[in-house]
């Protein structure tokens, strides 16, 4: 016993010793490094077992196995969970093609018809397309939402076992969201420790992403040159560039000091510019805070682009709304999907050298008054309308059959108006949920009503859904909605967290216009942070922070209902990011300075102010002007590679202040 006890003491007294060598920084990323080498060790083979048969090379493809036929390779739907059911075509069974030629479309969520599927798909599109086809024509649907790289390297890979004669390849919009391997890590800790943000950001796109897209590409060539060849078709998407608004949750990415306070003025300078219609100086402002900022910021862009249509030209502002686009992509936080420039010249290029046919829809989605893409084709940011999807398909169809009949139905022509309709009411949620401005939401609503009148009862159903104050499935506006045409797998995800976030969005208020009602009054109106969009924006792979976490200088907040005198505001705040003696913010109710709010670097400070009376009848704006900010680049870009070499991801936004707490109490409230 006495040796047993010996031995547990000397291990214990080992492990102190390996913790506090540990403990440190260097500690960190030395314990990253043996783990990193442990996980490049190679693995031993395995021996096969003997007299096994060898595995069929591919026996399924998504949720369908593989199966001879009398008329070739059928497709039998396997039963999978709902979670992975819902990513891919609702088709039990395809049989053999017999005659037909097979087209397969392989794509993401853009060619599943995301918020469409399953009342309308590109693939029901394009089957209508090719009706009049020379030949018939047999399409395979096995675009997946959300597919990754990965996921459509195993659909090319099954190509050959599937008897395919063409692929429709429809996708880049997920490839600028990738999983980071050790690998990715430290090159990502070695770019930015040594050029900062925008060289990180240049690193990711064109060290991590383009080798992937370019090895998934060459497998696409090998399949369309090996045993009797295969047509392929390449679909370059397009991005809602005009329409769709930014992530509200942040301006700029973290910058020096210097840089820092130059952008901001010159923000100021280009606003100025902007209301007075001094366009040519909206653009040398906008273009130096471009230079400033790397490329990580798409407030330059957006500018740019108003100031180019402004004179006139088009061209230029297409370039400034893509560059915009483009700024958060590298960035490693969480965004929507996107395609990207540099995707899309590698799938032109792709296509140009293999001789494939090419559809871009850069182009056939295109207002042909301006050449910037026509929001009408758009639900969101990147998928498809009925008319987009109608406009995009029959430019596919015609490079699958030049010489055949194609279908001439006019704008609107695709789908039930009940599916048609439906969908774009989803759009105006989707939109809300991810922070949309009131006329993007807006135009979804309108566009609803226009398809189908009778959607007028559901959007009173959803209005008096979110005017509610309990969860969303125990009250029978939820059922009804959910029973509309292909609703309910759109509605339950948003359900599941929280439909008392779309209550504080602009969607409210825009369903009470198009009833002709007044907007209710969101439950828990006094709670400021309920429902907030625009916390600062969370990393890939990241969890949420509990707290509000403030990435844009000035914290504002809109009052809703009757704030009579006397009515209490309390705050918790901390400003992590501000030097103990930084100068002071200030907190402000429609003009009036309420309080002083003091700089709080480690610690949760309260602060309790009594409200004066609206000054419109009700409803007004509080500002929360943060303490001044003060950022050590050399010390940050250190600290995030050291995050990014030992597994972690560095928030690349500046944090002006954090609010735990931010509410409203009447007199008669404790």
């Amino acid at each position: 016993m006495s040796n047993l006890v010996t031995r547990h003491t000397d291990d214990i007294a080992r492990a102190d010793r390996l913790a506090a060598l540990l403990s440190d920084a260097r500690g960190a990323e030395t314990l990253a490094e043996l783990q990193k080498a442990a996980r490049r060790r190679p693995r031993e083979p395995q021996a096969p077992v003997p007299g096994a048969a060898p595995a069929p090379a591919s026996a399924s493809v998504g949720v369908w196995d593989l199966r001879p036929g009398p008329d070739g390779v059928e497709l039998h739907r396997r039963d999978v969970d709902g979670e992975t059911a819902r990513y891919w075509a609702d088709v039990p069974h395809v049989p053999g093609k017999a005659a037909a030629r097979r087209v397969v479309l392989a794509g993401e969520s853009a060619a599943r018809g995301f918020l469409l599927d399953p009342g309308l798909t590109p693939a029901d599109a394009l089957r209508d397309e090719l009706v009049g086809a020379t030949r018939p024509v047999q399409v395979v649907d096995l675009a997946r939402t959300g597919a990754s790289i990965t996921d459509l390297a195993a659909v090319v890979a099954s190509l050959p076992h599937l008897d395919a004669d063409a692929l429709v390849l429809f996708a880049g919009n997920n490839w600028s969201l990738q999983n980071l391997t050790v690998a990715d890590h430290d090159r990502l800790a070695e770019s930015l420790r040594l050029r900062g943000l925008a060289g990180m950001r240049d690193t990711f796109t064109r060290r991590i992403v383009l080798p992937r897209v370019r090895a998934l590409l060459r497998r696409v060539e090998r399949m369309a040159h090996e045993g009797p060849g295969l047509d392929v078709v390449v679909v370059i998407p397009e991005f809602n560039l005009c329409e769709w608004q930014a992530d509200p949750s942040w301006e700029t990415a973290l910058l020096p000091p210097e840089r820092a306070d130059e952008w901001a003025r010159l923000r100021l300078r280009m606003e100025a510019a902007q209301g007075a219609g001094r366009w040519t100086d909206v653009v040398r402002a906008a273009e130096r805070m471009a230079a400033l900022d790397g490329g990580t910021s798409s407030v330059p862009g957006r500018a740019l682009a108003a100031a180019h249509l402004q004179l006139g030209d088009p061209e230029r502002a297409r370039t400034a709304l893509e560059e915009a686009r483009d700024s958060v992509t590298g960035m490693l936080v969480a965004h929507t999907p996107r395609i990207t420039a540099l995707i899309q010249a590698e799938l032109s290029a792709f296509a140009d050298r293999g001789g494939h046919a090419l559809v871009d829809l850069r182009t056939e989605l295109a207002d042909p008054a301006t050449g910037l893409p026509d929001p009408a084709c758009f639900l969101d940011y990147c998928h498809l309308s009925p008319q987009g999807t109608e406009r995009a398909m029959r430019a596919v169809a015609r490079r699958l059959d030049p010489e055949g009949n194609a279908r001439s139905g006019g704008p609107h022509g695709t789908g039930d108006a009940r599916v048609r309709s439906v969908g774009h009411l989803l759009a105006a949620i989707h939109g809300a949920w991810l922070g949309q401005p009131a006329e993007v939401v807006a135009r979804q609503l309108d566009t609803a009503l226009t398809e189908d009148p009778a959607v007028v009862a559901d959007l009173s159903d959803l209005l008096g859904l979110l005017a509610k104050g309990v969860p969303a499935w125990l009250t029978p506006e939820y059922d009804r909605l959910c029973a509309l045409p292909h609703a309910e797998r759109y509605l339950n995800p948003v359900a599941l967290r929280d439909f008392g976030t779309l209550a504080r969005t602009v969607l409210p208020s825009e369903l009470a216009r198009v009833l002709g009602r007044p907007a209710p009054l969101p439950a828990h109106a006094g709670d400021l942070l309920a429902g907030r969009l625009d916390s600062a924006p969370r990393i890939v792979n990241g969890r949420e922070a509990a707290y509000h976490r403030s990435a844009v200088p000035v914290f504002r907040a809109r009052l809703d209902g009757a704030r009579k005198a006397g009515s209490r505001l309390l705050l918790t705040y901390r400003t992590p990011s501000a030097a103990v003696d930084a100068v002071p913010g200030t907190l402000e109710y429609e003009g009036h300075v309420l309080a002083v709010v003091d700089a709080s670097p480690r610690t949760w400070r309260p602060l309790e102010v009594r409200l004066p009376a609206a000054g419109d009848g009700g409803t007004g704006e509080l500002r929360l002007h943060w303490p001044a900010v003060e950022h050590d680049e050399a010390s940050w870009r250190e600290q995030g590679a050291r995050t990014l070499a030992t597994g972690g991801i560095p928030l690349p936004v500046p944090v002006y202040g954090e609010l735990f707490e931010a509410r409203v109490l009447s007199r008669d409230d404790r």
